[in-house]
């Protein structure tokens, strides 16, 4: 139930979340879409290495 309620209400949140908070978001659902265990693993990685369920940083080489 909860499920359908969500994915009609899903545009609503996220165009109301801050930036950095919608990148986290859309990048768990990109890892979730692409396999749930990876998921689970790489949550678990950070984890082990206490960085917990938080996305450090994400940078992009610019080409000079």
């Amino acid at each position: 139930m909860w499920i359908s309620s969500l994915s009609t209400h899903l545009p609503i949140i996220m165009k109301n979340l801050k930036p950095a908070h919608k990148t986290a978001v859309c990048l768990e659902n990109l890892f979730h879409d692409i396999s749930m265990e990876r998921t689970v693993e790489i949550y678990r990685m950070l984890g082990d290495m206490g960085f917990g369920r938080k996305i450090v940083g994400i940078f992009k080489k610019s080409v000079t």
